[in-house]
């Protein structure tokens, strides 16, 4: 008589550096009135290493470039611009990208020659 029965998927456990060992595995058969079934697996998966407290270089150059955009307000600019051309929807995409970051860029200018600013090309 059948009590219970789990599945569970032991694919690819070596490639996550893990073991499997099987002793005296035998397939059950179909009809309900056979013999037993004898198993014998082990089944290990190494544990995670402790993650590394320092941010890891990829973050840390995460990081760094969402300060960037953040700073220069890329993101907002580029999220109006495809906004805008979501509404038109322009028959040359790309000239309406580019004449939207020039007329940005124009207004960057003006805005900064208003303050008396110059702006700093040389980073």
């Amino acid at each position: 008589r059948k009590v219970g029965s789990t599945q569970v998927s032991l694919a690819g456990i070596t490639a996550l550096g893990g073991s499997l060992q099987s002793h005296g595995l035998e397939v059950p058969p179909v009809d309900i009135a056979g013999a037993s079934t004898v198993v014998d697996v082990t089944a290990t998966l190494a544990r995670a290493s402790a993650p590394d407290p320092e941010p890891s270089k990829m973050h840390e150059a995460a990081r760094k470039a969402r300060e960037y955009l953040d700073r220069n307000k890329i993101q907002a600019a580029l999220n109006e611009m495809f906004v805008r051309m979501l509404e038109k929807q322009p028959q040359d995409p790309l000239g309406f990208m580019a004449d939207f970051l020039e007329q940005q860029r124009e207004q960057a200018d003006a805005a900064q020659d208003g303050c008396g600013q110059e702006r700093d090309f040389s980073a």
